[in-house]
């Protein structure tokens, strides 16, 4: 089995499960941590005894997003490098949420913590996740982040209906 960075990644009876692992970060996502998420979900995807994926955390948090003290310390996914361009050169087309949507197995996240930011991206391209902290969180981004609901809101809405979901006003 392949290694992978910042993941655990283990299947048992027909079900993929990888686990964020960097707890100490609420599993902030690194630059190795990025390409191997997308790695371990192509992996699970193309193994024939695997027939559903889990994503989940690793102690009290689902995902904080981009590991941001790594982008203040200038080590991190799009931090300055010493040419002085922008350090994102990694391939969106291979990127996690691109991955996520062209897997052809179902991917639940189990989501054991606050999702912010890219972790959020993670659990809203899953095929799964409850409903609740989804939507309560969805909602409160995107007013923080001042996007138009129309934009987000519906799809969340149309993807994870229930009681606690209204049309945004």
């Amino acid at each position: 089995m392949p290694e992978y960075a910042d993941l655990l990644f283990e299947v048992d009876s027909n079900v993929a499960t990888i686990t964020l692992n960097r707890p100490n970060r609420l599993n902030a996502i690194s630059g190795p941590m990025l390409e191997s998420l997308s790695q371990a979900l192509r992996d699970a995807d193309r193994d024939r005894d695997v027939r559903v994926i889990v994503i989940t955390g690793a102690g009290r948090g689902f995902c904080a997003g981009l590991d941001l003290k790594d982008l203040v310390a200038g080590t991190g996914i799009g931090s300055n490098g010493a040419d002085g361009l922008a350090n994102a050169r990694f391939d969106l087309a291979n990127s996690p949420p691109v991955v996520l949507h062209t897997t052809d197995k179902p991917v639940i996240c189990a989501i054991n913590g606050p999702a912010a930011g890219l972790g959020l991206v993670h659990a809203l391209f899953a095929d799964g996740g409850p409903r609740e902290k989804l939507g309560e969180g969805s909602r409160a981004l995107a007013g923080a982040l001042g996007w138009q609901p129309g934009a987000t809101l519906d799809l969340v809405y149309i993807v994870y209906p229930g009681s606690r979901f209204s049309p945004p006003s």
